[in-house]
């Protein structure tokens, strides 16, 4: 029989996380993955800490206000007992063992996620895009829209995209 010491009384299971955020399970995902949260597995259910869940709160808030979803957040194993966090627009990596207060990590998240989106530039790449012809990459798009570009063609902000021949370009249309 187990003890209530073994496993961390203040968690949260992950199941109960899209009827919290409005979203669904693979939108749960992304944002654990973004934020480089591993739940911890008991049994065949998922479980994140309070610390956690704030994160998560935090990227729900931010997201919700119009921010893209932070894309250049990357996590790795790089020994059993330790992560490497990288934000690679700031160039600084910061290396967290099991041990480490989590909140290095929730400071590195929150520089990532302060910087201001200018959406308005957003704006004018699609519009330069779109008058010049250009064909825009799927991660171009993808930053440039905040959401990963699917099916054949869709439209987004005011423009129409359209997968090009290649199926890695998106031609950008206007739309009126």
């Amino acid at each position: 029989m187990e003890t209530q010491g073994t496993y961390n009384i203040d968690s949260v299971p992950v199941s109960g996380l899209p009827d919290r955020y409005k979203v669904g399970k693979t939108a749960i995902y992304d944002r654990l993955k973004a934020l480089g949260i591993e739940p911890e597995k008991r049994g065949r259910s998922s479980h994140i800490s309070g610390a956690q869940l704030d994160q998560m709160d935090e990227l729900d808030t931010r997201l919700k206000a119009g921010e893209a979803m932070p894309s250049n957040l990357t996590t790795g194993q790089t020994e059993p007992d330790r992560r490497t966090f990288t934000e690679q627009s700031l160039n600084n990596s910061i290396a967290l063992s099991p041990s480490t207060d989590s909140n290095l990590l929730t400071i590195a998240l929150l520089q990532t996620l302060k910087k201001p989106t200018d959406i308005m530039a957003n704006y004018h790449a699609l519009q330069s895009a779109c008058d010049n012809g250009w064909l825009l990459p799927t991660d171009k798009v993808r930053e440039l829209i905040g959401v990963k570009p699917h099916g054949d063609k869709f439209d987004r902000l005011g423009f129409r995209f359209v997968r090009s021949d290649r199926r890695t370009e998106w031609k950008v249309v206007r739309v009126s």
